[in-house]
């Protein structure tokens, strides 16, 4: 901890008095270093902080060449006298988010022996382990780091010595050299970080993991804690509450009543899929058969009810080749075509260059996408199909 990092001696300063110790030019803005600043400079997973320097704006706080540098898009003349103001939300934000953080990551340490080898804080909390957490093992531990919240633990940070480290359990991504800042959370982890934490557990006042997923050899979760937490769980609640008016249930019954209303979703796609297949197995037998050609239209008929009507189609003696195509949302057609005399593979491209169409298939069956009208769809199978 150096003297001029105010944000070590007290996290909990939202503004004071500084000096401005240098002025740069730095890329499309400048960088200012104070003698002394709560500005927490990018570093261990946490954003630097924004706010104001008298009137100035700090878009984000960078440690560049060991100096805290505060960003801007004016410059201070050295010399100075500065008011800072950090915005405070953001940085308790990040203070919650940071010490749930620890939290979390301590309680899977501890239960599964996994080392926490990414992490990032932005919108979200993101978090790597170097093992395997299933969702349930996941909510095990968001439900064990909730309660040692609601315990309210004392967050306490020191700079022990060398004899003193040697003998300590802490969690560490990399080796360290020189003065190690321990943070310690309640009975559930000791770690070393840079970082800014607040004073209690309770601070961070609410915990919720969003996703656990696969990643290299770990997982990779998501989470967000404090207000933000709270924002989000009270979206859900407000999402719920509009839902559950909609259905006309009570909330406690919306996953239940959702699953009856696909049930009841998927029978009637069903009867109407069945609906769209006998008209199309209709048409298929009442069509004109002109030199043994069949060509049939039909409408949100899917590819294997297609396939269906057209082997039943040349079941017939007379049917030497059929053609069904069924209009999409789009404008499109979708096709398939059988043939039991043509070699289909090698008019398929043909068809598609006069159609405006993609597909395949074999020398029995090619299907496909056509892109023209349906007059002109059905002209120009009659012209390629009867050969």
């Amino acid at each position: 901890m150096e003297m001029n990092e105010l944000f070590y001696r007290d996290a909990y300063v939202k503004e004071f008095e500084g000096m401005v110790v240098s002025c740069e030019k730095y890329k499309d803005g400048y960088v200012i270093v104070l003698d002394d600043t709560a500005f927490y400079p990018e570093g261990g997973g946490q954003p630097g902080d924004t706010g104001y320097l008298n009137e100035i704006a700090v878009f984000d706080t960078k440690r560049i060449d060991d100096r805290v540098v505060h960003m801007t898009k004016e410059p201070i003349a050295t010399g100075t006298s500065v008011h800072g103001v950090l915005d405070w939300n953001k940085r308790f934000a990040n203070m919650q988010a940071h010490t749930g953080e620890h939290l979390f990551s301590g309680i899977v340490h501890h239960l599964y022996g996994y080392d926490n080898v990414g992490f990032h804080m932005g919108e979200v909390i993101q978090v790597d382990f170097n093992g395997p957490l299933s969702w349930n093992d996941a909510r095990r531990v968001e439900r064990l780091a909730n309660q040692a919240v609601w315990r309210n633990e004392p967050v306490q940070i020191q700079y022990p010595d060398a004899q003193a480290l040697a003998v300590m359990d802490y969690r560490s991504k990399k080796e360290l050299q020189g003065k190690i800042r321990i943070v310690t959370v309640g009975n559930e982890d000791v770690c070393a970080c840079c970082g800014t934490h607040v004073r209690f557990t309770g601070e961070i006042g609410l915990l919720k993991v969003l996703t656990c997923e696969k990643h290299k050899d770990g997982v990779r979760l998501t989470m967000l804690a404090g207000a933000k937490a709270y924002a989000y769980m009270s979206m859900l609640f407000e999402q719920g509450q509009k839902i559950s008016h909609l259905l006309s249930v009570p909330m406690e019954q919306l996953a239940s009543s959702v699953e009856k209303l696909q049930a009841e979703e998927a029978a009637a796609q069903g009867k109407l899929q069945q609906l769209i297949r006998n008209d199309l197995l209709q048409k298929t037998e009442q069509a004109d058969i002109r030199e043994g050609l069949v060509t049939v239209f039909g409408k949100g008929v899917n590819r294997n009810d297609l396939r269906f009507c057209a082997k039943q189609s040349l079941l017939r003696d007379e049917v030497q080749t059929i053609a069904v195509c069924s209009l999409e949302a789009d404008g499109s057609y979708s096709y398939l075509i059988m043939s039991k005399c043509l070699p289909l593979r090698a008019l398929c491209r043909q068809l598609n260059q006069l159609l405006d169409g993609r597909g395949g298939g074999s020398d029995e069956l090619i299907q496909g996408t056509f892109r023209k009208e349906k007059d002109e769809i059905a002209s120009v199978l009659r012209e390629v199909l009867h050969g």
